[in-house]
């Protein structure tokens, strides 16, 4: 391999230097490189050994991972209040879908078409109240529509109640069609804006767990009433079912109004002792000598239990 020499650096003269100072110049031009790579390693070497070892973030375990949500729900009293909602939401979805085809083919004596009819019914409440509600949620609170459907469910089941107790009428087809829908509009008040609750009173860190804990326990809640709603129909009659989800819908109810504020508090100031340097939550904290001070709208998730 052919090695190519280095081109020597000349070195002009300035206006007011002489040829010898030139030369001088040259010769401390080609020695300093070499102290300054020296000096630079010994200084690296220096910071190497003196820099502490970085902090690594503390991570929580497989368990505290698998109920993080659960355990948020169960520290907000947003959420709370929703899983309460969730469980009225269950007890009237219970009565639509397991109960319809007992009361259209046995009570009514009519087909399985009009069975899918009721259903139908139901679904287009739904839709109907759902395709409403965005402009209703720019002019009212997610607590005061989600609570005023939870509260609507409990007179829904009292007219259902009217209906299933009438041995005989023409009128009870076209009730049930009614009541079906009012189901459904209900359900949808109180479903709809969930997505949106979540997402405001769950942190950024913990929104996936929070859906994740939404989608767990409402299907719990569903699986307690579900099979109480047929077991009820089928022993005690469809009266009795009626009467036990709806006290059910109403507990419900009245549970998420208690727990659920009616204001809450905006901008509180707190303390955080116990993250790490660079954790998310703490963009735009200030560093005290007990740990980090910030405030924000909600005080929700685990970072904030007490």
């Amino acid at each position: 391999m052919r090695v190519r020499p280095q081109r020597e650096v000349k070195h002009c003269a300035g206006p007011h230097e002489s040829w010898s100072t030139v030369a001088r110049r040259g010769d401390t031009a080609k020695t300093a490189p070499r102290h300054q790579h020296a000096q630079q390693a010994e200084a690296a070497r220096r910071c190497s050994r003196n820099r502490p070892p970085p902090e690594t973030p503390r991570t929580a375990g497989v368990y505290a991972k698998a109920t993080a949500g659960t355990r948020l729900f169960f520290g907000t009293p947003q959420l709370r209040a929703l899983l309460a909602l969730n469980l009225a939401v269950a007890a009237a979805s219970a009565m639509v879908t397991v109960n319809s085809v007992v009361y259209v083919r046995d009570r009514l004596g009519l087909d399985a078409a009009d069975v899918s009819l009721a259903l139908g019914a139901y679904g287009g409440g739904s839709m109907a109240v759902a395709l409403l509600l965005p402009r209703v949620l720019d002019r009212d609170s997610d607590r005061t529509v989600m609570l005023r459907g939870a509260l609507l469910l409990t007179l829904v089941f009292a007219g259902l109640g009217a209906v299933t107790a009438a041995d005989s009428g023409g009128w009870r087809w076209p009730a049930l069609l009614l009541t079906w829908a009012a189901f459904g509009g209900a359900c949808s008040m109180v479903l709809t804006p969930t997505g949106r609750l979540i997402r405001r009173a769950a942190p950024p860190e913990e929104r996936a767990q929070a859906f994740a804990a939404q989608f767990s326990l409402s299907h719990s809640c569903w699986l307690l009433t579900y099979p109480l709603a047929g077991w009820l129909g089928a022993e005690a009659g469809l009266g009795a079912a009626v009467a036990a989800l709806g006290a059910i819908a109403l507990a419900a109810g009245l549970l998420a109004v208690r727990m659920w504020p009616a204001r809450e508090p905006l901008g509180m100031e707190h303390e955080h002792t116990d993250l790490h340097d660079g954790h998310p939550h703490l963009t735009g904290a200030v560093r005290v000598p007990s740990g980090w001070r910030h405030s924000h709208d909600r005080l929700a998730g685990s970072l904030h239990a007490h």
